[in-house]
């Protein structure tokens, strides 16, 4: 089900006006966009968003995190997934380059149908937040020019352009992540994304209070990646709005692939991960083939009858 920038944008808003925290899985193709999609646990929650992450897509086509996708190729990821998913996606636009290339880039997405984009504080050359390299913050009045040029691009359509805060990553402390997120939401940002690779949620709880007391009155969305041991709902309960889980669907499908190939050479064979893998029909049914064939095959007898008749 192909959705609209402006009704995808408009679902996440709703949850926020409602007082609803928004949960984000990430993808990076479009089988992993169909299963966070249709993912229900037993009493029937689901993800309210896809994650469209810089690292999780670079890594599955076999580059490093370090802004080196070509545009074009990313864009043709991007529209994989929005296509196989019934979510809002929100895309992780890295640093968005200068200007011109944030500009395109959400002109683009808008086009898509994708409901958001996520674009990073960090001058060049790009790094991944949360290795050890030292982290070069973008000015943040030049900064808050290009989203609100960003938001410009779009215009009348209702892209949602969120900052990303890297002062925490920085070690620049929470008082100059309120300081720039305040920046931000004065350029007409739709909402702030904290991030910290902190082992717990305290330093970015600490963001949010002191965010809303000097103010801050936009969604801020956090991703647990570090600090993996806070649920959700404590998340929510804590303030915050949104929750992304940011590269979790890569990181298992990364040690499953391992795991079966390590097996098939050590056993000279597939037995030893048979029962642990899905069956090729699973597959089938799962993408459609299956239900596709059964259509063909309605479709090609009412033919017939007709021909016959």
């Amino acid at each position: 089900m192909f959705i609209r920038t402006d009704d995808a944008a408009r679902t996440l808003k709703a949850h926020w006006a409602g007082g609803k925290g928004v949960r984000l899985m990430e993808a990076h193709n479009g089988l992993s966009a169909m299963i966070a999609s249709r993912s229900r646990d037993p009493a029937g929650g689901a993800f309210d968003g896809i994650w469209v992450s810089s690292l999780t897509c670079t890594a599955s086509v076999g580059l490093p995190d370090l802004e080196m996708s070509i545009v074009d190729d990313r864009l043709k990821l991007i529209q994989q997934i929005v296509q196989a998913s019934t979510k809002p996606v929100i895309v992780d636009a890295d640093t968005g380059g200068d200007v011109s290339s944030l500009r395109f880039l959400c002109r683009a997405l808008a086009w898509m149908g994708v409901a958001g984009v996520i674009v990073e504080e960090k001058g060049l050359p790009k790094r991944n937040s949360l290795d050890d390299s030292e982290q070069a913050l973008a000015d943040p009045h030049e900064f808050g020019e290009k989203l609100s040029a960003a938001k410009a691009a779009v215009e009348p359509h209702d892209l949602l352009v969120i900052a990303r805060i890297e002062s925490l990553i920085a070690g620049l402390g929470v008082r100059t992540a309120v300081e720039r997120a305040l920046i931000y939401e004065a350029a007409g940002v739709d909402g702030i994304l904290i991030h910290s690779k902190a082992k717990d949620a305290k330093e970015v709880t600490d963001f949010l209070n002191a965010f809303r007391e000097a103010g801050g009155t936009g969604p801020v969305i956090c991703i647990p990646t570090t600090y993996h041991t806070v649920t959700g709902t404590a998340l929510f309960e804590a303030g915050f709005d949104g929750v992304i889980y940011a590269n979790h669907q890569l990181r298992a499908a990364y040690a499953a692939m391992q795991k079966a190939c390590l097996s098939i050479l050590e056993n000279d064979g597939s037995f030893g991960i048979e029962n642990e893998i899905s069956t090729t029909r699973g597959v089938f049914d799962f993408v459609g083939y299956t239900s596709e064939l059964q259509t063909l095959a309605l479709r090609e007898s009412r033919f017939r009858e007709r021909i016959a008749s």
